[in-house]
């Protein structure tokens, strides 16, 4: 699941949405960029985004809105720094995973929840292929149900699905079931056949959802996330077997990882500026960065960890309809 954000230009850059303005922050030198706001961007936190790597455009399935209301895909194009509408709802409200595939050149989408008349939500296991279709400034998405197989996953929401082995594969891990318990099995997604087959449980010392996960070579990663607590009844953040590791060779869990030593690079300082904004006539308006700001790379976890933890509530307010407006392009506000 990811938090309203993703990696773009060769992984050297992270995207972040958090109420209605979008953040960037170079790895390198570590400094955030408040791009700005607009009424259009979603509020919530519990929708996932997902990033071509091919033209580095980022998208939020659900994330236009208007006066709350769903009312298409948001697109930010990093390039021009301005936002479109996509005329595209999916039918789920919140907490399903949306991952790009490199081989597909498209995205997976699966699983989260829909409200139901008396918003209560019900959880789901449609796996869906999203493709952008964004050409020459045009969009025309399209949102498919995938012919998969095998052991598909059970309905869930608050999981982590992430790509492995150059896109052959993807793992898709936890969240919770319909009753909220958490989960811990783990289910491999061919993605030329699009055939599940299910791994190992990793039971209930690896059972959480909304929790944040990787691979590397062999190894499935996850770290964090969150469990039922019974007595308050809501959730709470995993205190034991913070990170779990998984061999996907030997489809076994594991209790011990060495990863390579690794030294960060040098810190660069910068002074915080501010610029203008620039506007343009025509279908919308360019944004110029607003600020920038030095931060460290702990400040970078505690943002990350604020909006994957602000998509722990017990209930959401997720809007949909079936309106699905020509696209749309507007200008972030500074």
């Amino acid at each position: 699941m990811g938090a309203l954000s993703g990696l773009a230009y060769n992984n050297t850059k992270w995207l972040g949405v958090y109420n209605s303005t979008i953040y960037t922050f170079d790895l390198q030198p570590r400094i955030w960029t408040s791009l700005g706001s607009s009424e259009f961007v979603t509020p919530l936190v519990d929708l996932p985004a997902v990033v071509n790597p091919d033209d580095n455009q980022f998208f939020i399935l659900n994330g236009w809105v208007d006066n709350r209301t769903v009312m298409g895909t948001l697109r930010f194009d990093t390039a021009q720094q301005r936002i479109f509408s996509q005329p595209l709802v999916a039918p789920l409200d919140g907490s399903f995973t949306s991952v790009w595939s490199t081989r597909r050149k498209a995205a997976f989408v699966f699983g989260g929840f829909t409200l139901d008349s008396s918003s209560s939500s019900v959880a789901q296991r449609t796996l869906f292929i999203y493709q952008p279709n964004v050409s020459a400034g045009n969009s025309t998405p399209t949102l498919r149900n995938a012919l998969d197989s095998g052991t598909i996953p059970s309905a869930r929401y608050g999981h982590c699905m992430v790509e492995a082995y150059n896109g052959t594969k993807m793992i898709l891990f936890g969240g919770f079931d319909q009753v909220g318990r958490a989960l811990g099995d783990i289910y491999i997604l061919d993605v030329a056949t699009l055939k599940w087959t299910r791994g190992t449980d990793g039971g209930a010392t690896a059972a959480r959802a909304y929790t944040a996960c990787a691979v590397t070579n062999d190894l499935f990663l996850a770290w964090g996330g969150v469990v039922p607590d019974q007595q308050s009844k809501f959730a709470s953040a995993v205190s034991q077997n913070i990170t779990i590791v998984y061999n996907l060779k030997t489809q076994q869990w594991q209790t011990m990882y060495h990863p390579e030593p690794y030294t960060p690079p040098p810190l660069v300082t910068a002074t915080p500026t501010a610029t203008p904004t620039s506007t343009s006539t025509g279908t919308g308006g360019r944004l110029s960065s607003t600020a920038v700001t030095l931060i460290s790379v702990t400040g970078g976890i505690l943002l990350g960890l604020l909006l994957i933890a602000l998509g722990f509530g017990v209930s959401w307010a997720a809007e949909g309809e079936d309106t699905k407006p020509a696209s749309t392009v507007t200008k972030l506000v500074d």
